[in-house]
């Protein structure tokens, strides 16, 4: 798993294709999926006693674990692939909150990847 830059947590990404700032819409994925490009959000990493949890940012109670830091990272891009369809599904817009809430202690921060 590869950590990535401090952009905006939401961002269409591919070489210099699209970088924004703002949180993604229906229109965006469309066209990240249109473009094979993928989608760059953050999360918040947490070792717990047995295990790390982890939940993205700005995206709330999209959540996951692992048993090791590399599983929870992976299980944590399904959980937000598996959200970001049951929203578009639903008929509902994605519910990006416009700021992640500061890190807590303990927390450490990546960003990450998924392809749509």
């Amino acid at each position: 798993m590869v950590e990535l830059d401090k952009n905006p947590a939401a961002v269409v990404r591919a070489g210099n294709a699209r970088v924004s700032g703002a949180p993604l819409t229906w229109t965006d994925i469309q066209t990240a999926k249109k473009a094979r490009l993928g989608i760059c959000f953050e999360v918040r990493l947490i070792q717990e006693r047995r295990g790390y949890s982890v939940y993205v940012a700005r995206l709330p109670g999209v959540v996951s674990q692992g048993e090791n830091a590399e599983a929870a990272l992976k299980n944590i891009q399904e959980a937000f692939l598996l959200a970001i369809e049951t929203y578009q599904a639903e008929g509902m817009p994605i519910p990006w909150q416009s700021e992640a809430e500061p890190l807590q202690p303990g927390e450490k921060e990546f960003r990450i990847g998924v392809d749509v």
